[in-house]
């Protein structure tokens, strides 16, 4: 697609050296991006095709729009309409091909028939441009529980029957139903390839089952350790909505495992209604109560993580949480 003398297209695997130079140069210097190039092919590397839209002018890139959609861990969601999360977003400022930002994401939405367009981490600056183009602005409310509310059995006796919270492991979904009725767009292989196959951080899943060995509901969750705690952060959900407030209730052999101190979560503020009516209380500026959202390096302050959603099925519901588009994307390299 030509538009006002830009070229702009997808991005080709032969195009990812110039992506990661760009990256480094003109959005941050020695970004994870440009020094792990498994981190990059991680989210960014799609078969013979990379998740970008490149602008260019007689070769030259002049801007770039990385996308992280759901079939990148589920070639089957290629075929449906899934959802799309926008992550690193740049024109030069130097250019004077005026609307190549806004050409960049008009390519996108046309790529495919996305159920839905979210972004997550947006620069509180750029707000009233995701509001002009029909986004619905959000935050990520950190809500936490403390200790004594922690609630350390496998049985969790729900107003409709009697669930069981077990750890799926490998052979993800293998014996299983998925009876998903809350981001039901996902799937067992997207958790698996999307969490537990991550080589950078050691995600486990507990899936809510019922009688039937039906999977209700799916947790993903890691542990971080903060000022001598361990904190049981809650990246992703899906599956009934009427029985997520369950996900605190922790296996108990997990839970004296590890001494878990605190369960958290960050999860859009329009959704955390039915987290704080369960006991899960706003996580405050008061040391006693403080977790930190970034880790990488830590932010000893409390942060606000704007977040935007556009709808085009609308059946979906438009949670945003932290294991979300880039949000769960390593800042610092690990060491292996």
């Amino acid at each position: 697609m030509r538009v006002n003398g830009v070229n702009i297209r997808q991005a080709k695997i032969d195009d990812k050296e110039a992506i990661r130079e760009f990256i480094n140069v003109h959005w941050k210097k020695n970004h994870v991006l440009f020094l792990s190039e498994e981190i990059f092919d991680f989210f960014y590397l799609n078969g013979q095709s990379l998740n970008f839209v490149l602008g260019e002018v007689e070769n030259r890139l002049i801007g770039i729009l990385g996308f992280i959609p759901d079939y990148q861990f589920d070639r089957d969601l290629m075929d449906s309409a899934c959802g799309v999360w926008l992550a690193l977003w740049k024109v030069l400022e130097d250019v004077k091909y005026f609307g190549t930002g806004y050409n960049l994401l008009r390519y996108l939405t046309k790529f495919k028939n996305w159920s839905c367009i979210s972004v997550s981490g947006i620069n509180e600056k750029h707000l009233g441009l995701y509001k002009k183009l029909g986004f619905e602005i959000d935050i990520l409310e950190h809500l936490f529980l403390e200790r004594t509310d922690l609630v350390c059995q496998n049985l969790v006796n729900a107003e409709s029957s009697t669930l069981r919270m077990v750890e799926l492991t490998e052979n993800l979904g293998a014996r299983h139903r998925f009876l998903a009725k809350f981001r039901f767009d996902r799937s067992f292989l997207y958790y698996k390839n999307r969490f537990s196959k991550c080589s950078f951080y050691d995600y486990r899943i507990f899936g809510l089952k019922n009688s039937e060995h039906d999977i209700l509901g799916l947790v993903v969750v890691k542990l971080i350790r903060y000022e001598g705690k361990v904190i049981l952060r809650i990246i992703d959900y899906s599956g009934d909505q009427d029985i997520f407030s369950y996900c605190r209730f922790i296996p108990s052999v997990f839970y004296k495992s590890f001494k878990i101190d605190n369960i958290d979560i960050l999860i859009s503020s329009r959704h955390s209604n039915m987290l704080k009516s369960r006991l899960f209380k706003i996580v405050g500026c008061e040391v006693e109560s403080f977790i930190p959202v970034y880790l990488e390096p830590v932010v000893e302050k409390k942060v606000s993580i704007y977040c935007a959603t556009k709808l085009n099925n609308k059946d979906l519901i438009d949670i945003v949480m932290k294991g979300d588009g880039d949000q769960e994307r390593p800042n610092l390299m690990h060491e292996n």
